[in-house]
């Protein structure tokens, strides 16, 4: 099996990690198996992985694990390859070592580019997508033939599964671009 090249994704000047997460995953709409396949496994496969990944069922947590790493997360266990089935347990580990987990309450303004965690408690039907904008447009994987799509509508639940937790992109110190000078 090949490894596919990972995408790049640079800091731009200005642009805050959040921001630079929103970017990658609107660079994505549209992907799928059938649709810009081979842009679609670089992602999800990190430069680790190899090809094989991109066909993982459903890919929420493969595509949302590609997004993080395109944008310059150092988490480690990211760089080494994936174990089918235990990608949101990776997920939780990458939240909880930045501290960048929060549990929703009432009022909760989440910034561009947080990863939202649905689930219903004692389910094994965890899904995630990330928060583009305000006041309602997210995007994500897990849809048929692993597409990628971005969509407006209320983002509070998905398929009835409320949000678990949201991961703040602001957490994981992801790189700045700099002025050199």
């Amino acid at each position: 099996m090949t490894i596919p090249a990972a995408p790049s994704f640079p800091p731009i000047l200005g642009e805050s990690g959040g921001d630079r997460i929103v970017r990658i995953v609107r660079a994505f709409n549209g992907c799928s198996l059938l649709n810009r396949r081979e842009d679609l496994a670089g992602l999800v496969c990190r430069g680790v992985d190899d090809e094989s990944v991109v066909t993982w069922t459903t890919n929420c947590c493969t595509f949302a694990l590609g997004v993080l790493a395109a944008a310059g997360c150092d988490f480690p266990a990211l760089w080494v390859p994936l174990k089918n089935g235990m990608e949101f347990e990776l997920l939780e580990d990458l939240g909880t070592y930045y501290q960048a987990w929060h549990i929703p309450s009432p009022g909760d303004v989440m910034p561009p580019g947080a990863l939202i965690w649905y689930e219903i408690s004692g389910e094994n039907d965890d899904h995630v997508e990330f928060f583009l904008s305000a006041p309602d447009e997210h995007g994500g994987g897990g849809r048929t033939n692993n597409e990628i799509t971005i969509g407006n509508g209320d983002f509070h639940t998905s398929w009835s599964r409320p949000i678990h937790k949201w991961l703040d992109p602001s957490s994981l110190r992801l790189p700045d671009a700099h002025v050199d000078g």
